[in-house]
């Protein structure tokens, strides 16, 4: 038989009968993924069991269980098995370069396998926040060496900015959140030519990721048969954000334009009135 053991964690119990979980619960309960979920929670949480762990050697990777929760009435919540991973972060990138003579404005994807999917996807490349910080863009642009070696990019490089707040793609399981960037890039054509002739990825994790180029509106135009949900965001958000900004100063810069020759013509048909 099985022994129940228990940990606490802001008075909340956490416990396990699983033999091959219970000598993790201390480490689960200080990891900042389990903290930053626990203290996001917006309903009462009394207890929670947790039926599996996955370790990435010392540290938390991925844990499931079933929670007794109780909503802002304080009816308790039937739907209440999670699959936790944690959060991470994504990036499109905006690239420019030259091809044939022509500049072509392109968004690299990483294409690579997917098990839980049963597919290879073509994706943005996307991490794990950082397990110690929670921070955003260091994660990210480890990620970026690994599997799209675009440039030497920096923690505050300003051509990195944020796309809003972080979405959610299966809020129904997981507690994944996905925090979007944007990085517009002008590379040339050798360094063009060199991702999309070689494999990336983490050598020690056994990642093989193939770089894909497509043009910019292309993806625009196929986005009912986009399958990766940071991709689609992304790019809706870059087209709201940057896009429609951009043509709004335009028609303001326009606008402004027109009715200074407007005032300048008023002045002129006065000028000559007079005299």
């Amino acid at each position: 038989m099985s022994k129940t053991k228990a940990v606490y964690y802001n008075n909340i119990r956490v416990w396990s009968d699983n033999p091959l979980v219970t000598p993790h619960l201390e480490a689960l309960v200080k990891a900042p993924k389990f903290i930053y979920w626990v203290k996001n929670f917006e309903f009462t949480l009394v207890s929670i069991e947790i039926t599996d762990i996955n370790m990435f050697g010392r540290s938390v990777g991925f844990y499931k269980g079933n929670a007794e929760a109780y909503d802002e009435a304080g009816a308790i919540i039937h739907s209440n098995i999670f699959f936790n991973r944690g959060g991470s972060t994504a990036i499109l990138f905006i690239v420019k370069t030259c091809l044939n003579g022509v500049e072509e404005t392109l968004v690299p994807v990483a294409e690579q396998v997917r098990l839980p999917v049963g597919k290879r996807l073509c994706e943005l490349p996307a991490g794990m926040k950082d397990d110690e910080t929670g921070q955003v863009k260091g994660p990210i642009l480890r990620e970026i060496r690994e599997e799209i070696p675009i440039g030497d990019l920096d923690e505050n490089d300003p051509r990195i900015f944020s796309l809003g707040v972080p979405i959610i793609p299966s809020g129904g399981g997981c507690d994944e959140t996905v925090d979007l960037w944007c990085m517009e890039i002008n590379i040339s054509t050798e360094k063009y030519m060199e991702l999309i002739s070689d494999t990336f990825g983490n050598k020690q994790e056994h990642e093989e990721i193939k770089i894909k180029f497509l043009r910019y509106e292309d993806l625009i135009k196929l986005a009912p048969r986009l399958e990766d949900a940071k991709l689609l965001s992304a790019l809706y958000r870059y087209e709201c954000l940057v896009k429609r900004k951009n043509t709004y100063e335009q028609a303001v810069t326009w606008s402004s334009q027109l009715l200074l020759l407007v005032m300048i013509a008023l002045v002129v048909t006065c000028v000559v009135y007079v005299f």
